[in-house]
């Protein structure tokens, strides 16, 4: 058919749409593009649909280079070169329509909507039917959940802790490294927002109200012992010095809100700010992935082209009209002034309070955090998880529960790691929405070393005086009664009552504990079970807090953690202390709805293609979902569907685990690319035929077809594999071997079921994992005969979880005569030796006539090849 032509100039370079019939009739775009520098490709082209020039079929290619002929050749190139012109055709990216939702209302803004019905609507029927199934059924769905959370803690502890402690190491090494000063943006842009704006906004968004409670309970926790939660080793050891146990337990705090919190924060947004600024990709989270599988990421469930246009459009008119009203006018506002609120509390506490003893341990603690962090951060309670310590006494050990509980670290560290990890792809995400202009060591200041040393110096101001109170309340012999009056209206309060029956009444259980009995022993009989009862309803906390010259002092310990931070504020006077309650109450509404605005905003950004500014409609009802959920939850379900959902959600952060680590490789990889395109634009690595997730990205049946083939016959596949690598005519070996390691994992784990004989399931994951290995060790041959560049711990874990689509790969590209073309030079940059001069005489001869099609408006159609290339 005729070529259709649409020319638009840009900055030096003259990009044309043509279309194309292709051997299926189907018309397919293409982009002509010219510039005026022939050697190879310009730094400097625009590139209105690629983040990266280096990972997209649209590059200017050098006659000399064969190599680049040969790459892209999958995608039809088309080319005529002189001495001043370099050219290239390109196929854009298959425009799919389906799946967005586009309505602009002419008069009303607020009517205007723009989204992705498939992810919108699929994730309100999954969030409505679990919420609904927690309401109807909270106590089933907490015991499951919990069930499960233990199981994991159990199995995984080694993942969540070992994984985060390396996560901590990359970002230390990505700060220090040449990597720093990259631009999370294009080199001309500049932060939108002032360094005191940016950080209230990010502080407010990834941590707000936690502080609030935990800063005062949670060291508390770790110093006193608590009868609804588990013990640590520190405060079972009885001959821990108490001082050393008091600062044992702040440090503890430390480590749950320090660098190990808030690195993963710093991964999500790292490459999230990567892509979508500098490589313009829209701010999803599919595009966290582009490094290691390349404009594949963009499946048939992504947004068009068109879309994509229009979204880089509509941020670029916003950016240079100044006016993303959702960040600038409401979130940036609202998380200064609570901010503002959060200092102001600080530093009143800090003067109000011993401030030369708040300052001493601030230092003191950072010493001891610093000292300790190694040890404290790798520690996973092995032993405590084994058993209990048996024959303690026999080795002349006090006692037999000197070490601390099995479930301590299902309960504090595990569940930290949990929680923050699935806040990370929501605070991740708003964090590198406002980090625009900024490098990553710039980033990683902000995000990482800034929030660390603030919320300690926090926690120290009231986690400090929380535990200077709790010993203070000690020394004048408050305790923790077991106070329960709800039924003490069951008889007549003017009827003398035996004091030993008292408890019955007016104690948990009608048993009271030591504390109950001490008070109930010291009342004065004349008094009466009616005066008893009154003081119970009329003093609160009576028996855990007095008045000490007009100011309260409570035993903290013996209260919920919602209650210790208003205690505290209540013990700095009766008008002071009241000032900072009701401060305190507005700062949490702020940080309250602080998280919620921005929580909106990413989410309904999520569910619309990564749309810079989605319509302000749709970020209401995201903000309605959220509260609606949260509302019915409490008032149907009540505290077990709460805490059913709260769980649910710490179980969801185990595969976001393995995400997260994958994230860590893409930025190594995202910023090792960008680096080597700045000082070498025509590296060109050999690669394999095809990527791993071609099966799913392409939806090609022929892969996938293979690819569920080879889930049974991966063995022999895989064998064929390596005896075509070992030159080898007797595939027999490995093919028996490989079948047997891998048949071995049903089968003992069959053995274990039916037939009861433990540790067969043992042998069963011994078997498959050395299936792995040999499968490892095959790629790994094939990746050096090749010399496609990798490593060994890659390869490992690739194989670990995608055996089946790796055998495909090595045989896609054993069948394509890569051991037949394997370079002898080790240039990597040249594939030229693995062309024979007629494929390149072919390529070329296409590349002429497609070119001059394009001129004299002939049916000529280039000739495809079907060698395909991957990033991976």
């Amino acid at each position: 058919m005729p070529l259709k032509s649409d020319s638009a100039s840009s900055r030096g370079s003259v990009p044309t749409i043509i279309t194309i019939n292709n051997e299926d009739g189907e018309p397919v775009n293409y982009s002509l593009l010219t510039n005026s520098k022939s050697n190879g490709l310009h730094k400097d082209t625009p590139s209105a649909l690629s983040p990266n020039s280096k990972r997209n079929d649209k590059r200017f290619l050098n006659p000399s280079s064969a190599s680049q002929i040969r790459k892209y050749s999958n995608v039809d190139l088309d080319t005529n070169w002189d001495d001043k012109t370099s050219m290239c055709i390109r196929r854009e990216r298959t425009q799919i329509t389906n799946f967005w939702f586009k309505y602009t209302h002419p008069k009303y803004e607020l009517l205007t909507i723009r989204l992705n019905p498939l992810t919108t609507f699929t994730s309100l029927i999954i969030i409505i039917a679990f919420i609904i199934w927690c309401i109807c059924d909270p106590n089933h769905a907490q015991s499951m959940f919990l069930d499960i959370k233990k199981d994991i803690t159990y199995l995984f502890t080694w993942l969540y802790i070992g994984s985060q402690d390396l996560r901590t190491i990359f970002i230390i090494w990505l700060y220090f490294s040449k990597y720093g000063k990259c631009k999370l943006g294009k080199d001309n842009d500049e932060p939108e927002f002032s360094d005191a704006e940016w950080f209230s906004m990010l502080f407010a968004c990834g941590i707000g109200i936690g502080l609030f409670f935990f800063s005062v309970s949670e060291p508390l926790r770790h110093y006193t012992i608590s009868e609804s939660l588990p013990t640590n080793r520190y405060v079972s050891d009885s001959f821990m010095p108490d001082n050393t146990l008091a600062q044992i337990a702040l440090t503890i705090t430390y480590y749950h809100w320090g660098l190990h919190a808030w690195v993963v924060y710093c991964v999500v947004g790292i490459i999230l700010a990567f892509t979508s600024f500098r490589w313009d990709l829209p701010l999803t989270m599919k595009s966290c992935f582009y490094p290691l599988i390349g404009e594949k990421y963009l499946s048939q469930y992504s947004s068009s082209d068109d879309n994509y246009l229009d979204h880089h459009l509509l941020c670029h008119n916003l950016r240079s009209q100044r006016n993303c009203s959702g960040l600038r006018r409401g979130i940036r506002r609202v998380s200064q002034a609570s901010f503002i609120i959060g200092v102001s509390l600080l530093l009143v506490v800090l003067f109000l309070d011993e401030t030369q003893y708040i300052l001493n341990l601030f230092i003191q603690s950072l010493g001891f955090y610093v000292q300790n962090i190694i040890q404290l951060s790798f520690h996973t309670d092995a032993f405590e998880q084994l058993s209990p310590s048996y024959g303690a006494k026999d080795r002349g050990r006090v006692s037999n529960s000197s070490d601390g509980e099995s479930d301590w670290m299902n309960e504090w560290t595990v569940f930290y790691w949990s929680w923050w990890i699935t806040w990370s792809p929501f605070v991740g995400a708003f964090i590198a929405k406002i980090s625009r202009g900024r490098t990553i060591r710039e980033f990683i200041h902000g995000a990482l070393t800034a929030p660390v040393l603030f919320s300690f110096f926090w926690l120290t101001v009231f986690g400090g005086s929380g535990m200077k109170m709790e010993r203070a309340s000690a020394e004048r012999g408050l305790c923790c009664p077991n106070w329960d009056i709800t039924h003490h209206t069951l008889i007549p309060h003017d009827k003398i009552v035996d004091k030993d029956n008292w408890g019955e009444y007016i104690c948990q259980d009608g048993v009271c504990n030591p504390c109950s009995t001490k008070l109930i022993n010291g009342h004065q009989f004349e008094d009466g079970y009616k005066n008893l009862t009154a003081k119970i309803l009329g003093t609160t906390g009576y028996g855990s807090t007095v008045m000490v010259n007009n100011q309260q002092i409570t035993r903290l310990s013996c209260h919920e953690k919602e209650a210790m931070w208003f205690y505290l504020m209540a013990s700095y006077g009766e008008i002071y202390g009241s000032v900072l309650s009701v401060v305190s109450m507005f700062g949490l509404f702020l940080y309250l709805l602080t998280s919620s605005d921005s929580g909106s905003l990413i989410i309904d950004t999520l569910a619309s293609n990564g749309d810079n500014e989605p319509p302000v409609t749709q970020r209401i009802f995201w903000a309605l979902v959220e509260g609606g959920c949260a509302s019915s939850l409490l008032a149907a379900g009540g505290q077990s569907a709460l805490v059913a959902i709260q769980t649910a959600s710490i179980v969801a952060a185990f595969p976001y685990t393995l995400i997260l680590n994958i994230l860590c490789v893409s930025i190594y990889i995202a910023l090792v690319q960008e680096s080597r395109n700045e000082t070498d634009p025509d590296y060109d690595p050999p690669a394999f035929s095809i990527g791993l997730l071609d099966f799913v990205t392409t939806w090609q049946p022929r892969l996938m077809k293979e690819t569920l083939k080879n889930v049974f016959l991966g063995p022999y596949n895989c064998g064929k594999c390596l005896a075509r690598i070992n030159h080898s005519k007797h595939p027999f070996v490995w093919q028996i071997t490989l079948s047997m390691l891998l048949i071995g994992l049903p089968v003992f784990y069959a053995i274990e079921i039916q037939l009861g004989i433990p540790g067969s399931s043992s042998i069963a994951w011994t078997c498959y994992l050395g299936f792995v290995f040999y499968v490892t060790g095959a790629r790994v041959l094939l990746r050096q005969a090749c010399r496609i560049p990798g490593n060994l711990i890659a390869d490992f874990f690739i194989c670990l979880f995608l055996w089946p689509t790796v055998v495909v790969q090595m045989k896609e590209h054993i069948d394509n005569g890569a051991l037949n073309i394997v370079p002898n030079a080790p240039d990597h940059d040249s594939l030229d030796s693995r062309l024979d001069k007629g494929s390149v005489d072919s390529e070329m001869d296409n590349i002429a006539k497609l070119y001059t099609s394009f001129g004299t408006s002939s049916n000529n159609q280039p000739q495809k090849t079907d060698h395909e290339n991957s990033l991976v």
